[in-house]
């Protein structure tokens, strides 16, 4: 549809009916604020927007960027113009995509535009015949705009659909059935500390007892298992279970007050049961795990970056939904040029891949690893604040600074250190925001002597 799209929009943009075009430019000018205030009063109380528009978001960051794009909704001048203009439609549709804006409220925002333009054209003193013919060239306009973004917004999309199927398919049931028993394991050993602490308490804190949501298993239920299981409907499962759980150690600790007595007993046999029934959906659902051919870097074995996009939108999700922040670290190894030209490329690949297998165990349940490029790696660490980040990227740098890395041959060990810049999701649907943030620090890491961590913190930053 690109094609069609665009040789109409030359036809209107470079055509004979310039002119009013202009007339719309010169009436829409006093009139784009109040267009655009009347735009997000009527979305921000639309059901759907909550995740999207609210006063301060609309003040601070959007007013300014819908003005513009209203303004130059009907500028395009010359072939050169257009082709901007095309490109900055398939920007906004992505940019749609990227923050999962529904395609439906797309639209209603586009019927408040249309009905405000046409409007504001009725108050113009022009030919009646003109005048119809400017309302049909802005309710064409607008219909190709629509176009463009809903074709960049559906291109998105499936992408992203094909993204989270193929990573889903990328992991071997080998690697994943250790991870589900690791996980199994943990949720044993933490059922049996809660029921000692219920055993050995007259007044158990119930506070610190059904946390289960918040403990390593709890975190690797929602961050994880929705884009690494088949079974759709596997995390909601898990999720209503952990819930159960902790209703249940709530129950349990309420009973044991009144000692122990059958009905603390019966409380904790329910516990019990909760537990077993969650371990024993953790082994179904590993019949049902299909093996994935890619995804993985050759060398270090981790996530590349084609399953980026699609773990940042899911991060993104959850931290808008639950206001959970996660973080980005940028790890950049210093002076790798430097190893490749002086000891050779066999001697750099041996780094690269030792690196990942000494930050590997370092990374917790919840977070994921990329080899980002060349020398640069991203770990996505979720459900963390800046102190906790900040102290996990330290911990990463003081443990390759002081490892031996071999890099074969006749050649003594190397010493190797890495720069890590650090940042800290900020509630904006826009993931590529908190990247550019973690590149920033990475570079203040950089020119800051290397061998350090900075925290990027609203334009400043803080070194470990």
């Amino acid at each position: 549809m690109t094609a069609i799209d665009q040789t109409r929009l030359e036809e209107i943009f470079l055509g004979e009916d310039v002119h009013l075009l202009d007339k719309v430019i010169e009436a829409l000018k006093p009139e784009t604020s109040n267009i655009v205030n009347i735009f997000y009063s009527e979305l921000i109380g639309h059901p759907d927007a909550g995740n999207f528009l609210d006063s301060e978001i609309v003040a601070e960051r959007l007013t300014l960027s819908l003005c513009d794009w209203l303004k130059n909704l009907f500028l395009p001048r010359s072939e050169e113009d257009l082709e901007q203009f095309v490109a900055f439609q398939h920007d906004v549709g992505q940019i749609h995509a990227r923050i999962n804006v529904p395609m439906h409220l797309v639209v209603d925002g586009m019927r408040v535009i249309r009905r405000e333009l046409c409007g504001l054209m009725m108050t113009v003193k022009m030919d009646q015949t003109d005048l119809v013919k400017t309302v049909l060239l802005i309710n064409e306009v607008l219909d190709h705009v629509l176009s463009l973004m809903n074709q960049s917004y559906i291109d998105d999309l499936i992408l992203h659909e094909r993204n989270i199927h193929s990573l889903k398919m990328q992991v071997s049931p080998y690697n994943l059935a250790m991870e589900c028993e690791k996980q199994r394991s943990f949720l044993f050993n933490w059922a049996l500390q809660v029921t000692l602490n219920l055993f050995e308490n007259e007044a158990p804190n119930t506070g610190r007892l059904s946390t289960l949501l918040r403990t390593e298993f709890g975190l690797w239920v929602s961050h994880k298992t929705p884009l690494l299981f088949t079974d759709q409907d596997f995390t909601t499962r898990l999720e209503q279970r952990l819930k159960q759980i902790d209703d249940a150690v709530v129950a349990a600790a309420k009973r044991r007050k009144k000692g122990l007595d059958p009905k603390f007993y019966a409380a904790l046999h329910a516990l019990n049961e909760q537990v077993s029934r969650t371990a024993w959906s953790l082994s179904e659902t590993m019949e049902h795990i299909l093996e994935l051919e890619s995804g993985r870097d050759a060398l270090t074995r981790l996530f590349n970056r084609r399953f980026l996009p699609t773990v940042m939108r899911h991060e993104t999700e959850l931290s808008v939904k639950h206001n959970i922040r996660f973080g980005i670290l940028l790890i950049d190894i210093d002076h790798f040029k430097k190893i490749n030209d002086s000891h050779g490329h066999d001697a750099g690949d041996a780094v690269l891949e030792q690196l990942s297998e000494t930050v590997v165990p370092i990374v917790r349940a919840n977070d994921y690893l990329f080899r980002y490029g060349g020398e640069e790696f991203l770990a996505i660490v979720g459900d963390v604040t800046s102190e906790t980040a900040l102290h996990l990227a330290e911990k990463m740098r003081t443990v390759i600074e002081t490892k031996d890395f071999d890099i074969g041959g006749d050649s003594p060990p190397i010493k190797v250190t890495v720069s890590i810049g650090i940042a800290i999701h900020d509630g904006h649907l826009d993931y590529q925001r908190t990247i550019t943030r973690a590149d920033g620090a990475l570079y203040g890491a950089k020119n800051g002597g290397r061998n350090r961590c900075v925290l990027a913190n609203g334009g400043s930053t803080q070194v470990a």
